[in-house]
C-alpha cells in the first residue's frame, strides 16, 4: 500500500498501520520550500527597450506615466523607489518628459521601471525635463542670498511661505525692483523640495530664521535653496524633537489652562464685586427712582386735575349750522385724517368750543361728503366742516365739503390689488363672516363645509364709505387662485346685492353696541 493513497491510517490493518508510523517523516528540502513558494507568485516581463513617455500624475509616493502604444495613449502605475533621481525627495511634475521599462504581470496590471531622464539622467525637481515640462523657474541674482522668517510650514501638505527680512527688502532695492514687485517678494512661497536639507522631514517650525534665493516663474516669485540663517542645511526632524515639540505644546497648553483659570478667577472676583457695587448702586438708585416716580405722579395727578378742571370749563354751545374752514395736513384711506386751521385766529375761534389735540382737528373717513368709494381727498386741500365734541371735550370734524362747501372730489385714486383668478367663475359659495378687523381691513368666512378661507376688504361689494362686513353675517362669494392659501372673493348679500349700512362697532348707536 502507497502513502499517496487516501485511506485513513484507521483503516488500515494493524501492521500496515505500524509500518506508517514507523516511517521517517519527509524532508523538506531548500528547492522543494522554494517551489512551494513560486507556485503561485504572479510572473512578470520586462520590456527590453526603453518606453519614452511623460507624468500625468503624481501624488506623495506614486503616481502614473502616460505613454504613446501605436495610435492609444495608456497609463502605466509608477512608484518612487522605481525613480532614478538625485532628489532625496521624489516629486514628480506633470509634463515632465522621461524613459522607462515597461513591467507586464501575468494579472494584466502593468508598472514602470527603470524611470530615468531621456538621456539616461536622474530626474531632478529643479531642471526642465524635455518640452512638455512646465518647468520655468529663473533664479534671480545666482550669487545673492537673502533672509528671512519662516510665515508657516506644514510637512503634512508639503509646502510654506517666508517673511523677507527688512534688510534683505533694502537689498532688493539696490537691484531696481519696483514697489510692485517689491510688494509681491515680501511674502514667499515654497516647496518642501526646495529646502537644502540633511534628510527628510526636515525640521522647520514658525518663525525660524533661514537664507534662501529668490527665483520667478510664470507662477509668480517664490523661494528656493532654503538653508538655514547660518547657510547651514536644515536638519532632521528627529523623533527626539517630535517628542520636545510635543512636550513644549503640551506645557503651553498646560500653562495656557493655568491662565485661563487666573483669569476666571479673576474675573470671577471682578463680577463678585461689581455686582456688589451694582447691588449698592441698586439700592441707592431705587431710593431715586422711588423719589422720581413720586415727584412725576404727583405732576400728572396735577395734570389731570388741571386737565379735569379745563374739560368742566364751560365751552360754547357748538352750533350745527356753523361752518369752519381748514387744510387738510393727514389722511389714512379707509380710516381717519386731520384738519389744521390755517390762521392763529382761525385756531383761536374753533377752541372756544372745545379742545384741540396736537393743535390739529381728526377727523372720519365717514364723515367725508363725496360720491366717490372709497372716499379720498388730497393733502393741503381746503375744507369746510362742521364741528363736534366728545364727552372729553375734544373736537372732531364732520361734514367735510370742499372750499365751496360742495362735495369731495379728489384727483387721488385708489389703487385696488389686482384682482386674482376665480378658481371656477360660475361657482358662489354661500357662508358666514367668522370675524373681520375694520382697523387692518382683512377677515375670515367660514363656508358651509366648515372650511375657512381669508378675504380683503378689497374682496368685498360694499355701496358703504368704508367697506366692510359685520361679524356672523351671511354672505355669497367666489374661491380665488391665492398662493397664501385658501382665499374668497366678490363678498356680497345673499342675493348678490352690495353691502350697505355695515358699520364698526365703534360707530354703531350705544343702545345697540349695549344690547351686542
Amino acid at each position: 500500500m502507497s502513502v499517496n493513497e487516501e485511506q485513513p491510517v484507521e483503516a488500515a490493518p494493524e501492521a500496515q498501520k505500524k509500518e506508517l508510523l514507523d516511517q521517517p517523516p519527509l524532508e523538506v528540502t531548500e528547492e522543494s520550500e522554494k517551489q512551494a513558494k513560486t507556485s503561485d507568485k504572479i510572473e512578470s516581463t520586462i520590456s527590453p527597450d526603453f518606453i519614452t513617455g511623460e507624468v500625468a500624475l503624481w501624488k506623495k509616493t506614486h503616481g502614473f506615466l502616460r505613454y504613446k502604444d501605436g495610435d492609444e495613449m495608456k497609463r502605466v502605475f509608477v512608484h518612487k523607489s522605481n525613480v532614478k533621481t538625485d532628489d532625496k525627495r521624489v516629486l514628480l511634475r506633470r509634463g515632465i518628459e522621461l524613459k522607462f521599462k515597461l513591467e507586464t504581470l501575468s494579472n494584466d496590471k502593468t508598472n514602470a521601471l527603470e524611470v530615468q531622464g531621456l538621456n539616461g539622467e536622474p530626474l531632478n525637481f529643479h531642471q526642465k525635463h524635455g518640452e512638455s515640462d512646465t518647468y520655468d523657474r529663473e533664479i534671480l541674482y545666482d550669487e545673492a542670498s537673502f533672509q528671512g522668517e519662516i510665515k508657516f510650514f506644514s510637512r503634512l501638505r508639503g509646502y510654506g511661505r517666508i517673511l523677507m527680512n527688512e534688510e534683505s527688502i533694502e537689498k532688493l532695492k539696490g537691484f531696481e525692483f519696483s514697489e510692485d514687485e517689491l510688494a509681491a517678494v515680501k511674502d514667499l512661497y515654497f516647496k518642501e523640495i526646495d529646502l537644502d536639507v540633511a534628510d527628510y522631514p526636515a525640521k522647520l517650525d514658525r518663525g525660524d530664521k533661514v537664507s534662501f534665493q529668490i527665483f520667478n516663474s510664470s507662477r509668480g516669485y517664490g523661494g528656493m535653496h532654503i538653508r538655514t540663517a547660518a547657510g547651514e542645511p536644515i536638519p532632521k526632524f528627529t523623533k527626539e524633537d517630535r517628542e520636545a515639540k510635543r512636550a513644549k505644546r503640551k506645557a503651553e497648553i498646560e500653562k495656557a489652562k493655568e491662565l485661563a483659570a487666573e483669569k476666571k478667577a479673576e474675573k470671577a472676583k471682578e463680577e463678585k464685586s461689581e455686582k456688589k457695587e451694582n447691588k449698592r448702586k441698586g439700592k441707592r438708585n431705587d431710593r431715586r427712582n422711588r423719589k422720581k416716580e413720586a415727584k412725576q405722579s404727583e405732576k400728572k395727578e396735577e395734570k389731570k386735575t388741571e386737565v379735569k378742571a379745563k374739560r368742566k370749563k364751560d365751552f360754547k354751545e357748538i352750533d350745527n349750522e356753523a361752518r369752519f374752514e381748514g387744510i387738510v395736513h393727514s389722511f389714512s384711506v379707509h380710516r381717519f385724517g386731520f384738519i389744521k386751521m390755517e390762521t392763529t385766529e382761525a385756531f383761536d375761534e374753533i377752541t372756544q368750543f372745545g379742545l384741540l389735540k396736537n393743535k390739529k382737528l381728526c377727523f372720519r373717513v365717514q364723515d367725508i361728503e363725496t360720491e366717490q368709494r372709497p372716499p379720498m381727498i388730497d393733502l393741503q386741500a381746503k375744507v369746510k366742516f362742521s364741528i363736534s365734541r366728545m364727552e372729553s371735550g375734544v373736537l372732531y370734524a364732520t361734514n367735510i365739503r370742499d372750499e365751496n362747501d360742495k362735495p369731495i372730489v379728489s384727483e387721488k385714486k385708489y389703487e385696488a390689488a389686482e384682482p386674482r383668478k376665480l378658481l371656477n367663475p360660475e361657482e358662489w359659495c354661500e357662508g358666514e363672516v367668522r370675524f373681520y378687523n375694520w382697523r387692518r381691513g382683512h377677515g375670515r368666512i367660514t363656508l358651509k363645509d366648515g372650511d375657512d378661507f381669508y378675504f380683503h376688504r378689497d374682496d368685498i361689494k360694499s355701496s358703504d364709505k368704508v367697506p366692510g362686513v359685520e361679524a356672523e353675517v351671511k354672505v355669497m362669494c367666489q374661491k380665488v387662485d391665492d398662493p397664501k392659501g385658501p382665499a374668497v372673493t366678490n363678498v356680497c348679500n345673499l342675493d348678490k346685492s352690495n353691502f350697505e349700512g355695515q358699520l364698526p362697532p365703534f360707530l354703531k348707536p350705544k343702545k345697540e353696541n349695549e344690547e351686542n
